[in-house]
């Protein structure tokens, strides 16, 4: 997939649209919330749980090879779990990373809306845009969340189950 290099207009319009929309974005999500309430979380909030299913979708598709969803394993359930072993340094630092996604993602690709907010399709090509970016810095960061979402996804029973990992290799 390519795309057309963007003019210097749209980049200085897409630095102002960050800088100024971003910290807004950030008191508006924090005042008037819109998410479901989740319970049982020992880590996440309900925002950032939103939000990792989000990443989810896109990473893992609802009809895959394997045969079993995100829904089918409670992503939102499992990423907590992983990350509330984790010192609070790192989870903190998920915090920020969750809230980077769900802001700021979607404005340096000119979509005004949050990562939740948009389609699956539309999500995808925020996230492929990062991928293909000449920028490693934006590279990196999609390639951490894939390994990250893939990690917590393979490591379920339910998946290990299915592509019968730890079954005898001697037949």
């Amino acid at each position: 997939m390519s795309f057309k290099k963007p003019t210097r207009r749209q980049v200085l319009l897409g630095s102002l649209a960050t800088t100024v929309l971003a910290p807004l974005s950030y008191i508006l999500s924090v005042t008037f919330g819109g998410y479901a309430t989740r319970t049982g979380l020992k880590f996440l909030t309900s925002k950032e749980a939103a939000i990792a299913e989000a990443l989810g979708e896109v990473m893992i598709p609802e009809e895959n090879a394997i045969g079993v969803s995100i829904y089918q394993i409670d992503f939102a359930n499992e990423v907590d779990r992983f990350l509330s072993v984790m010192p609070s340094h790192n989870r903190n630092g998920a915090s920020l990373l969750f809230w980077i996604v769900e802001h700021l993602f979607p404005l340096r690709c000119f979509y005004f809306r949050k990562f939740t907010r948009l389609t699956i399709a539309e999500r995808y090509k925020i996230l492929s845009r990062f991928d293909e970016s000449p920028s490693v810095g934006n590279r990196a960061l999609v390639r951490g969340l894939k390994a990250f979402v893939h990690l917590i996804y393979y490591n379920h029973p339910k998946v290990i189950g299915q592509i019968e990992i730890g079954k005898d290799c001697t037949k």
